[in-house]
């Protein structure tokens, strides 16, 4: 349609975009050409514009403090957009708490840093509120499509995030595709980390494949998490590792190998107190009880009584422990979890 319009059009069409639009560039008008195609390259908002913007975001603070805010985005306007609404919503519109949004090492070089920034605090806060995650996601995507069209899919630490969460909803065939789609491209930094990354999300897809379809893909699955845990120690990422572990124990939980799923959440309880990781350490307790509620259903079958219920205690207790921390740090993630193990 727009290359029939830029050929042919008597009216106005306006096209905002923040990459080239390639199919339009012989039509675009220059010093030495006329052309259809009229290019208008917009800058970043200025300070007080930005902070005008912040205002009706309904961002609270002095005029001075909106202005600062807004230059330290570098006047972005999608970047803006995306502060405003989230201190709006996460924080009552205080303007001082954008310090509580973190900086990201592997992005802090790339165009659009300051929209990842945002998105990044948006994770975090959606633990506790799952059900607007991948509408969120969503528009990350689209800001990554606009960034890098080329790489149009989130990949590397925000990819492994929108997969996790893709898994928890069942659907593991878009996450197959994703991983097909992103595992050939090559970054300068962090490559490790981005392989050890799709190998954990392929060995969780493979393992959800198994849980709910019963489909015979366990082989798959070992291999694909054991060779993630691997990348996961080189890369040197803990909180990583952690989640790798996990899910390596589930697979051992279901092939009944439970003292190898036994030292992988010791492990993992190691590395979150000493890292003082209060969600991963909801987590440990969550597949602890589940590891324990498997080995007494085996001793049942054993006719050991005293076993049995001493394994009852356990997952009954580390239930507790998990449940209480996950209402204390709202962790709703994992509330339909704690209702499913006590049933």
């Amino acid at each position: 349609m727009l290359k029939e319009l830029a050929s042919d059009n008597a009216g106005l069409c306006i096209v905002t975009t923040r990459v080239h639009v390639a199919d339009l560039a012989h039509k675009t008008q220059s010093p030495i050409r006329q052309g259809s195609v009229q290019p208008v390259d917009l800058e970043n908002l200025s300070p007080e514009a930005g902070g005008q913007l912040l205002r009706h975001l309904s961002v609270k603070g002095t005029d001075a403090e909106l202005v600062e805010a807004a230059t330290e985005f570098h006047g972005h306007a999608l970047a803006l957009n995306l502060l405003g609404s989230y201190l709006a919503t996460v924080h009552e519109g205080e303007v001082r708490k954008r310090d509580l949004i973190p900086h990201l090492i592997d992005k802090e070089e790339q165009p659009g840093y300051h929209a990842y920034r945002v998105m990044a605090s948006y994770e975090h806060w959606l633990v506790a509120t799952p059900e607007k995650a991948e509408s969120l996601f969503r528009e990350a995507e689209i800001i990554q499509k606009e960034i890098n069209p080329e790489r149009p899919i989130l990949h590397s630490t925000q990819g492994y995030r929108y997969n996790d969460l893709l898994l928890t909803q069942g659907n593991y065939q878009d996450v197959l595709i994703r991983i097909s789609r992103t595992k050939e491209w090559q970054t300068t930094r962090y490559q490790l980390l981005t392989e050890a990354l799709n190998l954990l999300n392929l060995g969780q897809a493979y393992l959800l494949m198994v849980k709910l379809e019963n489909m015979d893909m366990l082989h798959q699955a070992v291999t694909a998490l054991s060779d993630a845990i691997i990348a996961l120690r080189a890369s040197g990422f803990q909180e990583n590792l952690i989640r790798g572990l996990l899910a390596q124990a589930e697979l051992y939980r279901i092939r009944s190998e439970f003292q190898l799923a036994k030292q992988n959440i010791e492990e993992v309880y190691e590395i979150a107190k000493r890292g003082e990781m209060k969600l991963h350490l909801a987590d440990y307790h969550l597949e602890a009880c589940r590891l324990c509620s498997a080995e007494g259903k085996m001793e049942t079958g054993g006719g050991r009584t005293e076993a049995v219920e001493k394994k009852k205690r356990e997952a009954e207790e580390h239930l507790r422990v998990a449940s209480e921390m996950i209402e204390e740090m709202g962790y709703g993630r994992r509330r339909p979890e704690v209702e499913e193990l006590r049933k």
